[in-house]
């Protein structure tokens, strides 16, 4: 059985063009997207395009939460704070990864577009014999020495403020309890 055939031929196209096809025929002829082609939208555009514009649009406070580090049980203690914001100067020690366990050294560089920063303990010796620096993840890094200045003492005395705060807040003290039990 023939299909119906369609009301109104186009001119100079045959009937048989006109008629409807099934399987792989009509896909081929169809012209096939691709998904680097900026003509479309910001939607469609490849991933990694799409990832690098956010990157750079980032502000530094939110570089700051992405590249921070644990502070040392030392520094903890002393500063009554958990994590800060890692920067060039301070003084870092591997804990996780290939390099692990390898002495305490200064952040040469902090590369925050590769979200990685630089130690000046961990390097590595390319075939040609220049040593190169090695990018380490902030995660991957516990900070044991901080470089201050008044900023940054800013950060912590407000850090270690409202951390108290939040110790306070919500909890009953003993002389609450015993008022409220006579």
């Amino acid at each position: 059985m023939q299909p119906p055939a369609l009301s109104c031929p186009s001119p100079g196209l045959p009937a048989s063009a006109l008629e409807p096809t099934l399987g792989a025929k009509a896909d081929s002829k169809k012209p096939k997207k691709k998904d680097h082609d900026l003509s479309y939208s910001l939607g469609n555009m490849a991933p990694q395009l799409n990832c690098w514009g956010l990157c750079s649009a980032l502000t530094q406070e939110r570089w700051g939460k992405i590249m921070s580090s644990p502070l040392s049980k030392e520094l903890r203690q002393k500063y009554d704070v958990r994590s800060m914001p890692i920067r060039k100067d301070d003084e870092v020690q591997v804990v996780r990864g290939h390099y692990k366990g390898q002495q305490i050294g200064k952040v040469v560089q902090v590369y925050r577009r590769k979200y990685v920063i630089c130690n000046e303990q961990v390097q590595w010796e390319k075939a040609n014999g220049t040593t190169v620096h090695v990018g380490i993840h902030s995660s991957k890094v516990v900070i044991t020495g901080l470089k201050l200045d008044k900023d940054r003492r800013k950060i912590l005395e407000c850090k270690a403020k409202s951390h108290q705060v939040g110790k306070e807040k919500g909890k009953y003290k003993k002389e609450t309890i015993e008022k409220m039990q006579e």
